[in-house]
């Protein structure tokens, strides 16, 4: 059976994302309080998980106390993308194909939340997030799953955190990031929810979008020195104004 890790837990009907327990932990010497033995898969919402705490040789992690328990249509049954094969993944897909996935990421974790929960789970809406590896020693090809990591929730800037995900934000503000090097300024871009700012590694202009209005944004990456660094600087993004 495979072993996964999660970005994400429910509790109580709700997803979270991991850093709530990093930081509960933290506080209360190692232990989750309320949240032990009451959390579950982000997906399913049956397997039971556990939080392991951070060692000097390990992140802190949760993982399914038994896999057997996930549904059968779950898709963290399947093994895990790696940072390696998603970079592959991307920078394989057309302009068109690529924007067919983001498309799909964008509508089964932004805008099909709450229809999700009431559609068959097997059907596309809900597998955007699997993709076909193709293995180098026998050509056989492998569906595996990439995590997802809500932007609305808390999030740990770690540097050494350097999991690939599909990050999601809902309903949230866009704005320039001033940076200067080389005595030159540009922009990055930053995103703002109830849960403090977030930056991805992408410039833009500085009036690109007007921080007036809401956007979902799905980015495909990972963390490193405390930004978001997308899996590639073109295809891994999908930004959609709400109207």
């Amino acid at each position: 059976m495979t072993k996964n890790n999660y970005g994400e837990f429910k509790y109580k009907g709700k997803n979270d994302n991991i850093d709530v327990l990093i930081t509960i932990a933290k506080n209360n010497n190692g232990n989750i309080g309320e949240y032990q033995d009451e959390i579950f898969c982000p997906e399913c919402g049956k397997a039971r998980l556990k939080f392991t705490n951070e060692t000097n040789n390990r992140r802190p992690f949760l993982s399914a106390i038994d896999s057997k328990e996930h549904s059968d249509s779950c898709n963290y049954l399947l093994p895990q993308l790696t940072k390696n094969q998603t970079k592959k993944i991307f920078e394989e897909l057309t302009e068109n194909e690529s924007e067919d996935k983001m498309n799909a990421l964008m509508r089964q974790l932004c805008i099909n939340d709450e229809k999700n929960k009431k559609i068959n789970p097997d059907s596309s809406e809900t597998k955007a997030n699997l993709f076909e590896v193709v293995s180098k020693k026998n050509t056989k090809s492998q569906v595996k799953s990439l995590k997802t990591k809500s932007l609305n929730k808390e999030i740990s800037f770690e540097n050494k955190n350097e999991d690939i995900c599909a990050f999601y934000g809902k309903n949230v503000q866009l704005f320039p990031i001033e940076k200067t090097k080389d005595d030159k300024v540009y922009y990055l871009l930053g995103i703002k929810t109830e849960n403090g700012d977030k930056e991805v590694y992408k410039t833009i202009k500085k009036n690109e979008f007007d921080q007036n209005s809401r956007y979902n944004i799905v980015c495909v990456g990972f963390f490193k020195f405390k930004k978001i660094q997308l899996i590639h600087k073109d295809k891994a993004i999908k930004i959609v104004e709400i109207e």
